[in-house]
């Protein structure tokens, strides 16, 4: 027996190999410990360590949520993440639509097949602009978060009575 995959099959291949891959073990982030992170710009993910061990994205997310210095960014992160979901949701049935109307599965004009596909395109291309914009804010929100282990001291706390 010879399964063949037809097109747009492979999509779903490649989405089943990607929620395979999403159960690493990850721990809790510690308070009072500086993150590290490494951006994957959307095409992985990106991940916070700690002490070398990779942490849990979500209890990441919550605690810079909840620290006074990365909360803004972490807000600002989440609407572009909402934003570029939105756009991916609406880029796609756009992009399928269009091309099965060029394949003649669909019964619709060419200028209007040709419109969903240019549209579905350019909505794709905002949506990772979007994501990467995104990528960016949960960044500078681990930077703020890092930024009283690395503050110099007040050099008042420092000197010695020199009388």
């Amino acid at each position: 027996m010879v399964v063949r995959m037809g097109r747009g099959c492979w999509l779903g291949a490649l989405l089943a190999t990607c929620l395979l891959g999403c159960g690493q073990a990850t721990a809790r982030m510690q308070p009072g410990v500086p993150v590290d992170v490494r951006r994957g710009y959307c095409f992985l993910n990106t991940e916070f360590k700690q002490r070398g061990h990779l942490l849990n994205r979500d209890d990441v997310m919550l605690r810079l949520a909840k620290n006074e210095k990365s909360r803004p960014y972490v807000a600002q992160g989440s609407t572009l993440a909402v934003g570029a979901v939105v756009a991916t949701v609406i880029a796609t049935p756009a992009i399928l639509v269009g091309a099965l109307a060029k394949e003649g599965n669909i019964h619709m004009s060419d200028d209007a097949s040709t419109g969903l596909l240019v549209g579905g395109v350019a909505l794709g291309v905002v949506s990772w602009a979007l994501c990467i914009a995104s990528d960016g804010r949960y960044v500078t929100a681990v930077e703020r978060y890092n930024e009283h282990f690395t503050e110099p001291r007040d050099q008042d706390d420092d000197r010695t009575d020199e009388n």
